[in-house]
């Protein structure tokens, strides 16, 4: 199970997080990597660049990434002029670039739709804040991942004698086009280290939108108002989502838990997968 940091921490890091991101639309011929492979210009700024990114603008141009990798280690210049190359092959085409602390942290569609950690927390967090009902179990932020798992401790149930189960919610994001927002429910097994994550409900939210054209030659990227009353609708819709993870009636314990030597094999036919192969919503 993931523990990751405290809380405050993870908070801290987000407030933190949010003040020091910018983003960027660019088109393709305005992005120009130079020749020590590790710094990317934006039109005028420069940035540094992040593994994640390389391989993502590896991607973008059909780069293989075996190739792209041993110019990036061994011959930067010739990384530099290949990228360029293509990049200034594709006047029509629009990238997003993300960075955080004076760093290109992620490179994506013009269409990439920005759902950040900062609001996906203070949307569902201050449901649970406050009451000795709920405790948040683990959480971490990483340059790529927020993670975050509430408890529910008066939510449990003995299903058989010394068999006690608890439920909770999960909630994860990536900014950087690694994961959708998700939020479901889950039930732990207090007799064993994993829990299981229900399928049956929950929000995902992948990171797709309106296109978003640059019409010079780049511009940083804010929220306009139509964007924002989407987010704001579906802050709201992961709001309700967190509230019905309180019904125990929505968590399918009728089903029973897997026995012991069925461990490790999923059943088509039930709600409930184990916490082991549902490892990427944790």
């Amino acid at each position: 199970m993931k523990q990751g940091s405290p809380l405050p921490v993870v908070l801290a890091e987000l407030k933190r997080q949010a003040a020091a991101k910018h983003d960027y639309i660019s088109p393709a011929p305005s992005l120009r990597l130079e020749e020590d492979g590790s710094t990317v210009v934006v039109g005028q700024d420069a940035f540094g660049t992040t593994p994640l990114f390389h391989r993502q603008l590896g991607a973008a141009l059909g780069i293989p990434a075996k190739y792209y990798d041993l110019c990036r280690d061994q011959k930067p210049a010739l990384l530099a002029l290949n990228t360029n190359t293509w990049l200034a092959d594709r006047p029509q085409s629009s990238y997003m670039v993300r960075t955080l602390d004076d760093c290109a942290r992620a490179l994506l569609s013009d269409r990439y739709r920005r759902i950040d950690n900062l609001e996906i927390a203070m949307a569902v967090l201050p449901l649970f804040m406050g009451s000795e009902e709920y405790e948040v179990v683990s959480s971490n932020i990483s340059p790529n991942h927020l993670h975050i798992k509430i408890s529910y401790r008066n939510k449990r149930y003995e299903i058989k004698p010394g068999d006690w189960v608890e439920f909770g919610c999960i909630v994860s994001n990536s900014e950087v086009g690694l994961g959708a927002v998700t939020i479901r429910p889950f039930l732990t097994r207090l007799v064993c280290v994993n829990g299981y994550v229900v399928n049956d409900f929950g929000e995902r939210k992948h990171h797709v939108g309106r296109q978003v054209k640059a019409v010079e030659d780049s511009y940083e990227l804010f929220s306009d108002s139509t964007i924002k009353l989407e987010d704001d609708t579906f802050l709201a819709k992961i709001k309700d989502v967190a509230l019905a993870t309180l019904d125990e009636s929505r968590y399918p314990l009728h089903h029973g838990l897997p026995d012991k030597e069925k461990e490790g094999q999923r059943r088509r036919d039930s709600p409930i997968l184990r916490g082991k192969q549902s490892h990427r919503h944790y």
